[in-house]
């Protein structure tokens, strides 16, 4: 019998004795029957913040990571990049400024010398000068008044800089922070990149790092002069001598100590700091403000008492500075004509140029307008023009004494324009309008307006081509009568009809001529074709408005539907003068650029269209207009210069001259604004108006008559001129 199945079970004892004895107890308890003790269980909440606290400490260490892999890369890529472009050559020649953003305009005056009409900058006029040229107290004037420690310092006066940066990219600019950051060799940087607007920190560490290589590569005084040359001085004025100029009638060298400073004291704030004839003129309209001559002096002699300071001037020659009446040297800019004059505006002569010279670098070089007008501007281009100055002066002049153009200066007088050309093309003074000029690069009637110049154009249309042909000669003899005759029950008039509206029947060639008859050239262009005449035109003279849609009466008389351009007329007529030789109306001869490089040439010998027979036979017809006809007043004889030419009258509403003696062929046209007839009592008859200023402008020119001319195979016989053959 086994006896395991009496056994009673056996009790087993705990012992509590020990901390060891309770950890065994728990054990025994939670491997027993007995349910084990649960700890507190987290809210969902609580696990859910956990799980994103530290997702996001992850994603943070990661950027942080990156971030600063990044700045490894990008700082040891600027360190180079910093490196690279201070060690480098400067990438600012600062010996060729003065080429490289000033173009020139040059023409030629009375005694035939080369001179300067002109400089322009993109930014204003500017005549550079280099150092020689500039005295100390000058340069110690600016440098007074504008960074005082320029010769101690590096380019960049960093802690200027640094507080300036803090304060506008960090504070906001709420800082009480007045102080300039920038040192000279900085504003020259901005001056000559012209980023003065919208400047963020990539502009301001380009400045400072351009400063940094400037100061490695040239002296103090090279960056001072480059900066004297560069500042800006109110009135479109840019540069220390054009300052000097403009302000004083001075050169730099000339200046005082005072007017140096006064100079130096625009820079701060042109516009409220530059000196005025003007006692009253304030900057802006606020009338507590002090007038621009007293803010000039207060900032002036705040200079000149740092330039005593800095022991750069005696204590005499300070107290004579601030003494010294500024305003009494100041120059009066009230009438000036002149091209630097306060009005901004060029001349027509100038103002035409400059049109000319950008048309064609887009049409050469396929420059956009804005891009061949900085070229121009701001290039360094050096444009040599045929321009007299002495001439475009006093034609300027001229043209505003309403007693040349009228019968009663107090009456309505006609608008004018007139060209002056030589007999290579070189139109050396003109005159858009007799109004004053409100505009630069604008409308001018002479280039850009087409106008109805009526029977000064019957030598061209006509006349010439047909003496070229052999159609015509001297006396030969034609009907002056209608070629269209209408009915007696007709409302128009036969046509065409005449000036005087008289017919003398059987007329020479040379009275025709001599008395404008319109029946001749009508007939003589029915003769040679409609078509011929405007492949003549545009083929031979360069005439550019041609419409070959215009009807034949409107050609035959010279009134084209689209006008024409004066220059052209009076390119036209050279062949009168020049042995048959035509040459294109040209402003300006030859452009080079900063490098001395040839880019533009209009210099040619031109072509002949015109047989030297038939040219100096047409001198001679159209002679006979200004001896015996119609154009007598225009006549130069009481001083010795030959005129040959013809008047014209564009359908009542436009009076021409065209007047050709050895020196110039010169075009002149009158007409109204609002295209109204003009009153004969009141206006003179265009050759009067033409000889009342061109023996002014011939006043001192000595006696000269058409001599020159070739005239092999032409004989004179009969009171006329014949070709041999």
């Amino acid at each position: 019998m086994d006896n395991r199945d009496n056994k009673k079970p056996v009790k087993r004892v705990v012992r509590m004795s020990s901390p060891s004895s309770q950890q065994n107890v728990n054990r025994t308890v939670r491997n027993g029957s007995k349910k084990p003790k649960r700890r507190k269980t987290q809210s969902k909440g609580v696990r859910t913040f956990k799980s994103t606290m530290a997702v996001c400490a992850k994603t943070i260490l990661t950027i942080i990571l990156i971030i600063t892999i990044i700045g490894c890369i990008a700082g040891t890529a600027l360190t180079v990049f910093v490196m690279q472009y201070v060690n480098s050559d400067s990438k600012y020649d600062l010996h060729s400024l003065d080429k490289s953003y000033t173009s020139v305009i040059y023409g030629e005056n009375s005694a035939g010398e080369k001179v300067e009409l002109t400089t322009m900058s993109a930014q204003g006029k500017r005549i550079w000068v280099d150092s020689d040229q500039i005295p100390e107290h000058v340069k110690n004037a600016m440098m007074c008044a504008e960074d005082k420690n320029f010769k101690s310092h590096d380019g960049v006066a960093w802690t200027r800089t640094v507080a300036a940066f803090v304060n506008e990219y960090i504070f906001k600019g709420k800082l009480p922070f007045t102080g300039g950051a920038s040192t000279i060799t900085q504003q020259l940087i901005k001056n000559i990149n012209q980023d003065f607007f919208d400047r963020g920190a990539d502009e301001k560490v380009k400045e400072i790092l351009g400063s940094l290589n400037l100061e490695r590569n040239y002296t103090k005084d090279e960056i001072l002069v480059a900066y004297l040359n560069y500042i800006s001085l109110a009135n479109n004025i840019i540069g220390i001598e054009a300052g000097a100029q403009y302000y004083f009638g001075k050169t730099t060298a000339e200046l005082t100590l005072a007017q140096a400073a006064s100079l130096a004291a625009i820079t701060n704030s042109p516009e409220y700091y530059y000196p005025t004839v003007d006692p009253n003129y304030k900057a802006d309209d606020d009338p507590d403000t002090n007038t621009n001559n007293e803010n000039n002096k207060k900032r002036r002699n705040w200079i000149l008492k740092t330039m005593l300071e800095e022991e750069l001037i005696t204590k005499e020659e300070y107290d004579v500075a601030v003494n010294e009446d500024i305003t009494a040297a100041l120059v009066d800019h009230s009438a000036d004509t002149s091209e630097n004059d306060s009005s901004g505006f060029y001349s027509w002569a100038v103002d035409a140029t400059i049109k000319e010279v950008v048309e064609d670098l887009q049409e050469k070089e396929g420059y956009d307008e804005e891009t061949a007008l900085a070229k121009v501007m701001g290039g360094g281009l050096q444009i040599n023009t045929k321009i007299n100055p002495d001439m475009q002066n006093h034609l300027e002049s001229l043209f505003a004494v309403e007693s040349l153009f009228s019968y009663n200066s107090l009456q309505d007088t006609p608008d004018a324009a007139m060209c002056i050309m030589d007999y290579d093309g070189n139109i050396v003074a003109q005159m858009g309008s007799r109004h004053p000029k409100t505009t630069n690069l604008g409308f001018n009637i002479i280039s850009d307006g087409g106008v109805n110049m009526g029977s000064a154009l019957k030598p061209l249309v006509a006349y010439a081509p047909a003496m070229k042909d052999d159609r015509i000669f001297w006396n030969q003899v034609r009907v002056d009568e209608p070629k269209i005759k209408l009915d007696a029950n007709s409302t128009k008039k036969d046509w065409p009809s005449n000036w005087n509206d008289v017919y003398d029947g059987p007329i020479t060639i040379v009275d025709a001529i001599r008395w404008s008859k319109n029946t001749i050239p009508v007939e003589l262009i029915d003769e040679m074709g409609v078509s011929k005449t405007m492949d003549w035109l545009e083929n031979d003279l360069g005439f550019t408005t041609i419409d070959r849609g215009s009807d034949f009466q409107s050609t035959a008389l010279g009134n084209f539907h689209n006008g024409v351009h004066i220059d052209e007329v009076t390119a036209a007529y050279l062949m009168f003068g020049n042995n048959g030789y035509y040459h294109e109306p040209k402003n300006y001869v030859t452009v080079y650029d900063s490098n001395g490089n040839l880019i533009l040439d209009q210099s040619n010998d031109g072509k002949r269209v015109l047989d030297s027979q038939s040219a100096y036979i047409m001198n001679r017809l159209l002679r006979t207009v200004v001896t015996s006809g119609t154009g007598t007043s225009a006549s130069l004889d009481s001083q010795g210069i030959e005129v040959v030419g013809k008047t014209g009258t564009g359908e009542a509403v436009g009076l021409s001259f065209v007047g050709a003696t050895p020196y110039h062929v010169t075009s002149l046209w009158m007409g109204y604004e609002d295209s109204r007839e003009f009153n004969e009592g009141l206006v003179y008859k265009p050759a009067t108006v033409w000889k009342n200023i061109m023996s002014e402008i011939y006043r001192n020119s000595p006696a000269a008559d058409f001599s020159y001319l070739d005239s092999t195979g032409v004989s004179y016989k009969n009171g006329g001129y014949f070709k041999d053959n």
